[in-house]
């Protein structure tokens, strides 16, 4: 049994919530045990079952099963990172990193590296039931960096620097932009076929060159040293 003289200094992961629209959902302390009292300092709480203060806690470990706890070493914090939702695990770091200056290191998701999960970011977002969405990845600094696509902005572990655009793309922008290039081309040879025709026209049947042409066509006719008897500065007329 705990007792506010034997409870270890711990991280908490209890089962709080319990309102309208969730039973409950994981809510996290922090107990201190030094020599002069212990110290209950709430991380996230929420709901009728949120506690807000050592008694509240204490009861709880003693009378429920609807908790873990971590020790709040490296080891402990590295075990709950393993073992819990990305989002709790950041928002867990960032309190600790923030307000007590412990550092908890997770795994990448992408590069599986270990980092100082105060960086990360979360990805991966999916349903968990009803209308709620959770993330199932956390990212580190360097993956962020190194697979963020330059065009729709998301972290994906097929982006590669593409020369040809130069960007980092990922897998799906870079199949786009090739489809959005073979256009263009079609395009511009449609363009350069029906310009080469009306050039053909005119030299064929031997016409003066007499009217006004667009600046592609001019560059065209230019290119085939050919003579012109008026200006063709103005604006086409075809």
């Amino acid at each position: 049994m705990y007792t506010k003289d034997t409870i270890p200094t711990k991280l908490v992961q209890y089962k709080g919530g319990g309102y309208d629209g969730c039973f409950w959902e994981w809510n996290y302390a922090v107990i201190f045990d030094n020599e002069w009292q212990t110290q209950f300092i709430d991380i996230f709480s929420s709901g009728r079952n949120g506690i807000k203060n050592l008694d509240d806690m204490l009861d709880h470990l003693n009378n429920d099963s609807g908790y873990y706890l971590y020790n709040l070493d490296q080891k402990g914090l590295k075990t709950f990172a393993n073992e819990s939702n990305a989002g709790h695990v950041l928002g867990v770091a960032r309190f600790l990193y923030e307000n007590l200056g412990i550092e908890l290191y997770a795994d990448c998701t992408m590069c599986e590296n270990e980092f100082l999960a105060y960086d990360g970011i979360l990805e991966g977002f999916e349903g968990c039931g009803g209308i709620e969405i959770q993330a199932t990845e956390l990212i580190c600094p360097d993956c962020q960096v190194n697979f963020r696509c330059d065009s729709c902005g998301d972290i994906d572990d097929s982006t590669q620097y593409q020369d040809k655009f130069d960007e980092s793309l990922c897998e799906y922008c870079n199949g786009y932009a090739e489809g959005e290039l073979i256009k263009l081309n079609e395009r511009l040879f449609k363009e350069q076929v029906n310009h080469l025709a009306l050039i053909n026209q005119h030299f064929l049947s031997g016409e003066a060159f007499n009217n006004s042409y667009c600046v592609n066509c001019k560059a065209m006719i230019d290119y085939t040293e050919l003579t012109f008897d008026e200006s063709l500065n103005n604006q086409c007329q075809g």
